[in-house]
C-alpha cells in the first residue's frame, strides 16, 4: 500500500474506533480501544520505512526489543535487503561461507532449507585452527511449526568445546503466556528445562517461573543435579534469559552463599 491508502485508512479506522465514541457503553469503549490501540501500531510501524523494513522481514517479534536497548541495533533497510541477497540460492533456501580470527583461524559453511510449508532445517559447520590442533565442529536444528503459536525443534551439536548433544524444544507462545520446555542428552551435559512466563501487559509486568534438572558431567565441584525456580516481575526477555545456563546460577550461589542476594540473578 502507498503512504495515502495507509494514512487514508488510518483516518476511517480512527474515526469508527475512537473509545469517545463509545462512550454510552463501558464494554464497547474498552473493545474500541483494543482495536484503536493496535491500529495506532500499526499505523506507526507502516509510516516508518526502518520499521516497516524489520516488520516485512522479520515479522512482529523484529519489533520487540524490551530488555536489548542497549545491546540491540536494528538493521536499516538496506542492510536486510543486502543480507538477504547474499543469502539467497533459491526459494526454498539460502547457503553462507564465513570466516574469522579470534582464538585462532576459523571457516565456516551454513545451510538453510525450506522442507515443506511448516518445516525447515539448518545446518552449520565450522573449522578452527588452535595451537593444539583443528577443532571441527557441527550444528543442525530442523523445526516444526505445530500450530499457529507452537513450534517444535531438534537440534544436534558434535565437535567443538561443547561436546556433543541432541536437543529437543517446544516453544508455545501466545498474548498471555510464552512457554519452553527442552530435553538434551549429551556429553557431558544433559538437562531438562521448563520455563513459562506470564505476561501481564496492562501492569507492564511478567511472571516467569523456571525449573532446571541438570547433570553436570565430570565436575566435581559442584552437584550433579540443580533444582531451581524463578518467579519475578521483571525486564529480562526470553531471549537473553535462555541464554544463560542453569549451572551458572547454581556456581554463582555455591560461590557467594555469604553474601547472596536474589538480585544476583539478574545480573
Amino acid at each position: 500500500a502507498t503512504q495515502e491508502e495507509i494514512s487514508s485508512a488510518y483516518r476511517r479506522f480512527s474515526r469508527i474506533f475512537h473509545p469517545d465514541k463509545h462512550s454510552s457503553d463501558p464494554n464497547k469503549q474498552k473493545w474500541a480501544e483494543q482495536i484503536f490501540n493496535k491500529v495506532k501500531e500499526a499505523y506507526e510501524v507502516l509510516s516508518d520505512s526502518h520499521k516497516r523494513a524489520i516488520y516485512d522481514t522479520l515479522g512482529k517479534r523484529g519489533l520487540e526489543v524490551d530488555g536489548w536497548e542497549i545491546i540491540f541495533r536494528t538493521r536499516t533497510p538496506r542492510e536486510i535487503r543486502e543480507e538477504y541477497d547474499r543469502h539467497l540460492s533459491s526459494e526454498r533456501g539460502w547457503t553462507e561461507v564465513e570466516c574469522g580470527i579470534g582464538n585462532g583461524p576459523v571457516f565456516g559453511f551454513k545451510l538453510f532449507r525450506t522442507l515443506s510449508r511448516l518445516m525447515f532445517v539448518n545446518c552449520g559447520t565450522g573449522l578452527q585452527f588452535t595451537s593444539r590442533g583443528i577443532v571441527p565442529s557441527f550444528v543442525s536444528t530442523m523445526a516444526l511449526q505445530l500450530d499457529a503459536h507452537s513450534v517444535g525443534y531438534l537440534t544436534y551439536r558434535a565437535g567443538g568445546q561443547a561436546g556433543s548433544s541432541m536437543t529437543s524444544t517446544y516453544v508455545r507462545d501466545s498474548e498471555k503466556h510464552h512457554l519452553n520446555a527442552a530435553v538434551q542428552i549429551g556429553n557431558p551435559h544433559s538437562f531438562i528445562s521448563f520455563n513459562i512466563m506470564r505476561k501481564i501487559p496492562q501492569h507492564d509486568m511478567k511472571l516467569r517461573l523456571a525449573l532446571n534438572l541438570e547433570s553436570l558431567g565430570h565436575r566435581r565441584d559442584v552437584s550433579p543435579l540443580c533444582v531451581f525456580y524463578r518467579l519475578y516481575n521483571g525486564e529480562c526477555s526470553e531471549e537473553s534469559f535462555a541464554l544463560i545456563p542453569p549451572s551458572l546460577f547454581y556456581d554463582r550461589t555455591s560461590r557467594r552463599r555469604n553474601k547472596f542476594h536474589p538480585h544476583h540473578l539478574d545480573a
